[in-house]
C-alpha cells in the first residue's frame, strides 16, 4: 500500500481477548470479546509500543470479567469504555492515566471500590453512575476537574476521601 506522504497507516490486531489498533507509534484497546472472564491485565506494550487508549465501548458487555489491570501506559480511558460490565468487582487504574472520561465505568454494578491516581486530571460525567455496590472511593491530589453526576446512584457509597485541590 502506497499512502500520501504524512499519512498515518492504522490495522487492526489482536491480543489474546483484545481487538487493537496501531495508530502511528501507539496501540489503541478497540474491543474486547464479551466471553472474556475473570481477570483481564491490559498490557503495556504490544510489539513493542504503548498502549496508549482504551476506545470507547471497548469492554461494553464483558459482563464475565471480574477484575480489570490498567497499566499506567494507558493515558485516556475513553467513554463508556467498560459501561455495563456488570460482574467488574475490581479495576486497578495505574499511575499514568491523565483522563476517565463520561460513563467510563458506568452500570458496574458490582464494582466495590477504586483509587483515583494522583495522574488522573480529569473525571468524566457519570464516570461511575450506577455503580450500586461502590462503597469507598480514594481521588488522589492531581485532579482538577470533577464532572457532574460522577457517583449518580451510587446506593453503597459511603466514603470519599478527596484532596483539597480537586476543582468541580
Amino acid at each position: 500500500t502506497v499512502l500520501p506522504l504524512g499519512a498515518v497507516s492504522v490495522s487492526a490486531e489482536t491480543y489474546g481477548d483484545l481487538t487493537y489498533a496501531v495508530s502511528g507509534r501507539e496501540i489503541k484497546i478497540k474491543d474486547c470479546n464479551t466471553s472474556a472472564s475473570g481477570k483481564l491485565v491490559i498490557p503495556s506494550t504490544i510489539d513493542g509500543l504503548p498502549v496508549t487508549v482504551i476506545e470507547s465501548n471497548a469492554f461494553l458487555y464483558c459482563s464475565k470479567l471480574t477484575e480489570v489491570v490498567i497499566p499506567g501506559s494507558v493515558e485516556y480511558i475513553r467513554q463508556a469504555a467498560f459501561l455495563d460490565c456488570t460482574g467488574l468487582t475490581s479495576v486497578t487504574i495505574s499511575q499514568g492515566v491523565k483522563q476517565i472520561q463520561d460513563q467510563a465505568f458506568a452500570s458496574c454494578e458490582n464494582l466495590r471500590s477504586v483509587v483515583i491516581p494522583s495522574s488522573v486530571t480529569r473525571l468524566g460525567q457519570g464516570a461511575f453512575m450506577y455503580c450500586k455496590k461502590l462503597s469507598s472511593v480514594t481521588i488522589n491530589a492531581g485532579l482538577y476537574y470533577i464532572e457532574n453526576a460522577v457517583f449518580m446512584n451510587c446506593e453503597s457509597l459511603t466514603t470519599i476521601n478527596i484532596p483539597n485541590s480537586v476543582h468541580t
